[in-house]
């Protein structure tokens, strides 16, 4: 059986949507987990037409003494009977093949920790836009550590077993929680396969509203759960003899302060916010920023922001001159 976990909070919009695509599943052995982080709309209501509906879906509150999505997701796999692991945030969708596909795609005897097939996107509805999640090519530790992620969250079936070794997500991040949890399983070595032939059975939402309202919030949010995944794998690379490693660390560094940056150019924020943001992100990555090569990098890049200039290729220059 696959276990489909969907957490949810304040998603009453969007949440039947996504148990609607674990309900159309082609795939007929699955069992579907909503775990609520306190909803303070009516997502439980909408939930719960479900729970009454099909045996299969199963609804828990989180009651713990700590919020978000890493402490539902945690809460669901604890309760899960599957021996699969699918984690479907309560915005996204997933296609009617999608657990058909993933169960074909297991061969027991390879003994694989997780597997990772292509994911699609949309604004509004499926098919409003063409961008497929499906570049695989590279070293995918090195590039979560630069944070040029290959796969994201739902694009990843796990067997439940290897999740239980890795202790699930770590409930201490409010941000990067999906990204947290991949470095951690390819820097353990753990076996798995990319099904990149296959055509994407999920769909990830671009919900444009969804910084509306204050972005600053969000940016200070990214920051916080950049500069803690940041110094957590710094240590975890040193402890594992693996330091050399800990230079693609400033490609993370780089993708949060050239964000900020592009906020303030579409004016998304106000420049006392963005000096704000950046003063505080400097100050907080001071450790990992410690040459006058990066320095001088830094320096420059601000710099040139300051003129609110957006020319082709040049976050990636800069990216690669800060991480060699």
């Amino acid at each position: 059986m696959i276990s489909v976990i969907i957490p949810n909070y304040n998603n009453a919009n969007y949440v039947s949507d996504s148990i609607e695509s674990v309900v159309n599943q082609s795939f007929i052995d699955w069992e579907l987990i909503v775990v609520d982080d306190l909803s303070t709309d009516n997502s439980w209501d909408v939930i719960q037409t479900y729970v009454r509906k099909f045996d299969n879906i199963s609804s828990f509150k989180n009651y713990s003494n700590k919020k978000g999505g890493s402490v539902c997701r945690n809460i669901g796999l604890e309760k899960s009977k599957g021996s699969y692991v699918l984690f479907l945030d309560s915005d996204d969708v997933l296609s009617n093949f999608c657990l058909k596909n993933r169960f074909e795609a297991i061969d027991i005897k390879e003994n694989l920790d997780f597997y990772v097939n292509p994911m699609a996107t949309f604004y509004n509805e499926i098919g409003d836009s063409n961008f497929i999640w499906n570049q695989f090519e590279g070293n995918h530790l090195i590039r979560f550590l630069s944070h040029n992620l290959p796969w994201q969250t739902m694009m990843v079936l796990w067997k439940k077993d290897a999740l239980i070794n890795l202790n699930g997500f770590d409930v201490d991040f409010c941000r990067l929680q999906d990204v947290e949890l991949h470095t951690r399983a390819l820097l353990f070595n753990l076996k798995y396969k990319i099904n990149s032939s296959f055509p994407a059975d999920c769909y990830y939402r671009i919900d444009e509203k969804r910084f509306s309202i204050d972005y600053s919030s969000y940016l200070e949010n990214k920051i916080d759960g950049s500069i803690i995944y940041i110094y957590k794998f710094l240590d975890l690379l040193d402890n594992l003899n693996k330091k050399q490693m800990s230079k693609y660390l400033k490609g993370t560094f780089f993708v949060i302060l050239s964000e900020i940056c592009l906020a303030f150019v579409l004016k998304k924020i106000d420049e006392s916010e963005k000096n704000f943001l950046i003063e505080d992100f400097l100050k907080k990555s001071s450790t990992l920023i410690y040459s006058k090569k990066d320095n001088l990098l830094v320096s420059i890049y601000l710099f040139l922001n300051k003129f609110k200039l957006r020319i082709k290729g040049v976050n990636y220059l800069f990216k690669m001159l800060i991480i060699s």
